[in-house]
């Protein structure tokens, strides 16, 4: 007869071969924490994360960091797109939320450049202090803005209940004043910004503006390589993405990631 491992002993199994031992009970004691509704010490987090990449994240104790961490780091959900898209300099990180995902290609692609674009003053006040170190050795710049169909002005939404820093959205310009304005760019324009040739690997998660993304003009998709995109809602449909992605030259693959698609050229194909 078999019985099941207490709870705390099947999470530090879990986290300890991504994390050192400190940083994973750290990790317990923050879940604990945050499931219990107790209120955050005040300070981030700080985890010593050493598989996929090595280097130590900040995190905030209450919210949603601890879903991003287990998305990009415990379950790897850009596994797939690293091992299509081939050889990488340029790296387009749309969404950057905390950084896990920049510090996942940086380490993948030792040479890559990346730009991190990250709608939320609250994940920016994070993201910047995760990706100091790239930004200081000229690997990284942060974009704080929004990306839609064209260079203009969007409205930052509160988050949804219950999803605090990772469901985060923008929506066009209404009538009336905005809550919280933020400057939003076309992808060509963050290629522009970050002075990108192509884009080897284009990461999206911006929580439904890809319907609108899509919607616009797509030359851009000329100069790209491989995507990871994670749709919400019905913006797969919306956005007609797969008739445009297969025109556009991309093999389009279904992740195992839930909502996740990767589109990547053909090695003959790629963009140069």
């Amino acid at each position: 007869m078999s019985f099941p491992l207490p709870w705390s002993l099947q999470f530090l199994g879990r986290v300890m071969p991504n994390v050192g031992v400190a940083s994973a009970f750290r990790l317990r004691s923050m879940v604990l924490r945050n499931d219990r509704k107790k209120p955050p010490r005040g300070d981030l987090v700080s985890i010593r994360v050493t598989k996929p990449f090595r280097a130590n994240v900040k995190m905030r104790e209450r919210g949603t960091d601890f879903g991003t961490f287990a998305e990009v780091v415990l379950n790897r959900i850009y596994a797939t797109v690293i091992d299509r898209g081939g050889p990488c300099e340029y790296v387009l990180d749309l969404g950057a939320n905390i950084g896990l995902t920049s510090l996942h290609f940086s380490s993948a692609f030792p040479n890559c450049r990346i730009l991190a674009v990250e709608p939320s003053p609250d994940n920016h006040a994070v993201l910047a202090q995760n990706l100091a170190t790239l930004v200081a050795a000229g690997r990284c710049k942060i974009c704080s803005g929004a990306v839609w169909f064209e260079d203009t002005t969007v409205d930052l939404n509160p988050p949804p209940n219950d999803t605090e820093y990772n469901a985060i959205s923008v929506a066009a310009a209404g009538r009336g004043a905005m809550r919280q304005p933020v400057p939003a760019y076309t992808v060509a324009s963050l290629m522009r910004m970050a002075g990108f040739p192509r884009v080897d690997i284009l990461k999206m998660d911006v929580e439904g503006a890809e319907a609108e993304i899509f919607r616009g003009p797509t030359d851009w998709l000329a100069r790209v390589n491989a995507i990871a995109i994670e749709f919400h809602g019905e913006s797969r449909h919306a956005s007609r993405f797969d008739v445009v992605a297969r025109e556009a030259g991309f093999v389009v693959e279904e992740d195992f990631a839930p909502n996740t698609v990767v589109a990547f050229r053909p090695p003959t194909r790629r963009v140069r």
